[in-house]
């Protein structure tokens, strides 16, 4: 997900939000890449005790 910065007038400046599934320790994380220096990995993470399920398009289930 893309969150803008308010701060800087470059189309695009901003930062994107992911969830990383860290499958060997059954948990997730929250990264934020700042899109101007993604290369440079996270600038924040956070950190969530328990695995996120993945579903940030959807969540499909047999009916």
């Amino acid at each position: 997900m893309f969150a803008a910065d308010p701060a800087r007038s470059d189309r695009g400046a901003g930062w994107l939000l992911s969830v990383e599934h860290v499958a060997s320790q059954a948990r997730s994380r929250l990264l934020v890449l700042d899109t101007e220096r993604l290369g440079d990995g996270p600038v924040a993470t956070a950190e969530l005790p328990h695995h996120l399920p993945m579903g940030f398009h959807g969540t499909y289930v047999p009916a």
